[in-house]
């Protein structure tokens, strides 16, 4: 009998060691150099615990499952107190540490936030699931952290953020709903690539221009319309010209992004009045009130 008995521990041993290992709980049991099983486990079950769910009772009050997995009982008080909590299993937290950690890879989040366990487990106590981590490290990420760094400074600008880690978790805060970081990311982005052909868009109007249904290759295109308008002077007022207060600010993004008519119109006079100025002058002089210019006196 007692052989019988043996038989039945070390079998029960084998088992339960192999699922603790699988946890990374190895060092609640031991197997000596002679074979013989040891440890926390095999004074478990030697003291006469035989199955499997009062040993799991035993194993969650240990210290060394506490250290690891201690987000299962946090989550368990959570769902006592009337939380809408689901309470996973060691084998969901396992996967979720996983998922999340190859997101975090992915998205190119510094090492140190994905190193240890208990970062994935923040994000749980938050309530974040797999698929909101990666919303959240998704399109309006990217947008900030992997295009033009003129992107990335102005969304540093605007929102005060800097920093792989500052702004991850900004990203990664559950308190942020996903279409204000998507705004928020449009807005930089329109900042920024605005900066890189010569346009200077404020946070005001950025983040108008955010909430529009257009594509980063729409708002990009309108851009890069209003560098040229820019850069051809179209908001310059040149010599005897009638101040007519055009800007790329109160009325080229009007025209451009929002298709004001009346500021569309307020240009296209401009550049009407020009080259009709320029057609009557031989030379390309501009006729004014005060006379010519663009032409010598000598």
């Amino acid at each position: 009998m007692a052989t019988t008995d043996a038989a039945a521990n070390k079998q029960l041993f084998d088992l339960i060691s192999q699922y603790l290992g699988s946890m990374d709980l190895g060092g609640l049991f031991s197997i000596g150099a002679d074979g013989l099983p040891g440890g926390w486990l095999w004074d478990q079950i030697t003291s006469g615990i035989d199955n499997e769910a009062a040993i799991q009772m035993a194993l969650e009050a240990t210290p060394q499952f506490q250290a690891r997995y201690g987000i299962i009982s946090e989550l368990r008080k959570q769902a006592g107190t009337g939380a809408a909590v689901h309470v996973p299993t060691v084998a969901e937290v396992r996967e979720y540490e996983q998922s999340v950690t190859q997101i975090m890879k992915m998205a190119g989040l510094p090492s140190f936030m994905y190193d240890n366990v208990s970062d994935a487990h923040q994000l749980m106590i938050q309530g974040l699931s797999v698929a909101e981590v990666e919303q959240r490290l998704g399109q309006a990420w990217e947008r900030v952290q992997n295009t033009d760094p003129a992107v990335r400074a102005a969304f540093g600008e605007f929102y005060g953020i800097t920093g792989d880690a500052a702004m991850a978790a900004a990203f990664l805060d559950p308190t942020r709903t996903l279409a204000s970081l998507e705004r928020d990311s449009r807005a930089a982005y329109t900042s920024g690539m605005g900066h890189r052909v010569g346009v200077n868009i404020d946070k005001t109007t950025s983040e108008r221009i955010a909430d529009l249904p257009k594509t980063e290759a729409g708002i990009y295109e309108n851009l890069t319309q209003l560098g040229a308008l820019e850069g051809g002077g179209v908001f310059t007022e040149t010599m005897g010209e009638a101040a007519t207060d055009l800007s790329v600010e109160n009325t080229g993004i009007d025209a451009v992004f929002f298709g004001d008519g009346a500021a569309s119109g307020r240009m296209e006079r401009r550049v009407i009045e020009r080259n009709s100025a320029r057609a009557a002058v031989p030379g390309g002089g501009l006729r004014t009130q005060r006379g010519l210019t663009g032409v010598s006196s000598d």
